[in-house]
């Protein structure tokens, strides 16, 4: 679920600032959704990116590194194939298909038990200068935390992923305040947890926000915002329109 309308921009929007102009590029995107903390999102976040690439480029191929925690593949079975970093035979048959570059963008949810294995992995074979020389644009997406795991892990990123390729998200429903000034040198993206972000727009006296989503999902979102009303006592104000494949 991702807001929209009212000037308001979706992290979606094709803008120069927003690291999804890379999609506009014939280079072949790779999305790394990557935390060393478990229960942060990664996986809500691998299957918005999944969808709205099925939408906007008609394909896309989802990895699942790691099974030890839910993961992409319960909810994009057909799009999701499983990958192993634990020996030499996965981690090649992983990296042949990421450095491939044939237009077909892919997404991997990778499971915080895997998150060092991987990296390391990464560093050892110079994944990033092969995959630009390659014509493939590797993104990486660090989900960020408070906890000192974190903290190391943004460091750890920060000096082996090109800047260019290296976003943070600061998820509101998993920070619940401010994102630590250790994770926020480089370039950020903020995921506003819903209801906070509908009740924001009401204290501020402004416009009621456009929220675009699957069809599927509106009314049990329509019911979330519901019981955050009786929380709050403070109505949540919101139009909601369903997407749908080909809009």
């Amino acid at each position: 679920v991702w807001p929209g309308g009212d000037g308001a921009r979706s992290p979606f929007d094709p803008k120069p600032s927003s690291f999804f102009s890379i999609l506009a590029m014939r280079r072949t995107p790779v999305y790394i959704i990557c935390s060393p903390r478990p229960q942060v999102g990664k996986t809500l976040i691998a299957r918005l990116l999944c969808e709205f690439l099925l939408l906007q480029r008609g394909g896309v191929v989802g990895f699942v590194v790691n099974l030890k925690e839910p993961s992409l593949l319960d909810f994009l079975p057909r799009t999701t194939e499983t990958a192993d970093v634990d020996n030499t035979f996965g981690k090649m048959q992983l990296m042949d298909r990421l450095i491939l570059n044939d237009d077909i963008a892919k997404v991997i949810d990778l499971g915080f038990h895997a998150f060092a294995e991987f990296f390391t992995m990464v560093g050892e074979i110079g994944f990033f200068k092969e995959a630009a020389r390659r014509g493939v644009a590797p993104v990486v997406l660090f989900v960020a935390d408070s906890d000192r795991a974190s903290a190391r892990a943004y460091a750890m990123l920060q000096s082996s992923v090109p800047a260019r390729a290296f976003i943070t998200i600061d998820n509101e429903y998993v920070l619940r305040g401010e994102l630590p000034d250790a994770l926020s040198h480089g370039r950020l993206l903020n995921i506003a947890a819903l209801p906070v972000y509908v009740a924001r727009r009401r204290m501020m006296k402004m416009e009621p926000p456009t929220i675009y989503m699957p069809e599927a999902a509106i009314e049990t979102v329509e019911k979330i915002l519901k019981l955050f009303t009786r929380l709050d006592r403070g109505r949540m104000p919101c139009q909601m329109l369903p997407i749908r494949p080909g809009d």
